[in-house]
């Protein structure tokens, strides 16, 4: 994080500490056309304080995972993987905000879903998919380019490849007090997959991917403005533990 010249605090770098959540998943009724599965966030662990995120932040990230035990997510899939129907059910006493948050990373996560073409495909083949995202006030277009590397039996391993770009200069950002304009300057955002599934589960097998993102802001009123400069990496990885 970067204020720019002159600014009361110097750029500085927060590393989250790691966090793990356990997610169950049910499938519902599975018919020709139509998948029904329902996933719940149980519970998290996190990690060691080892690069000194501060004590605060965590301690914050904790009162909000602990809000999100028993977070439901229902959604209905086609057999190609494509969102037929999707909704979720926040759990009482959820703090608003947080609930906002959750229902945009959801919408998000659909976005991010493997869908297969309608066409066969097999080892070598390439095809994209461009998807809308709206993260955090900001409209995205993002780009995301399959290639299958290998098939086994009814197991795929696919990796990807993935951008974004901007669909507007200006941010509805929430929490900004009235009169603030928030205008983005630059936006750079890329990242990379690979995901193994197997053709008779809904939860990939093991699945990582890591996206590197920066992007910079004008923020404030009339001549009142601030430059502020983020750089994001994450990583995350996923893998299914079978009952």
């Amino acid at each position: 994080l970067d204020l720019g010249p002159g600014a009361p605090i110097p750029a500085t770098t927060q590393k989250t500490p790691p966090i793990k959540m356990f997610n169950t998943s049910t499938i519902g009724a599975v018919s020709d056309a139509r998948i029904e599965q329902t996933v719940v966030f149980d519970s998290y662990e996190m990690g060691e304080d080892t690069d000194g995120t501060g004590a605060m932040m965590a301690a914050a990230m904790g009162t909000a995972f602990d809000q999100m035990k028993g977070f439901e997510q229902r959604m209905i899939y086609d057999t190609r993987g494509v969102i037929i129907e999707g909704d979720w059910t926040v759990p009482p006493g959820m703090d608003p905000q947080l609930a906002a948050n959750l229902q945009n990373v959801n919408r998000s996560l659909e976005q991010a879903m493997l869908r297969l073409p309608q066409e066969a495909v097999g080892v070598g083949a390439k095809w994209k998919e461009v998807s809308n995202i709206d993260s955090n006030g900001l409209k995205i277009e993002q780009t995301a380019e399959y290639t299958i590397d290998a098939i086994d039996g009814n197991q795929l391993s696919v990796s990807t490849d993935i951008s974004q770009a901007p669909k507007s200069k200006k941010l509805d950002a929430p929490n900004m007090p009235p009169g603030v304009e928030v205008e983005l300057l630059e936006f750079d955002s890329k990242g990379t997959g690979k995901v193994v599934l197997q053709l008779d589960h809904m939860i990939p097998l093991s699945g990582s991917s890591t996206m590197d993102t920066s992007l910079t802001v004008e923020a404030g009123t009339g001549d009142q403005k601030q430059t502020v400069k983020t750089n994001i990496k994450m990583t995350m990885e996923i893998s299914r533990l079978d009952k």
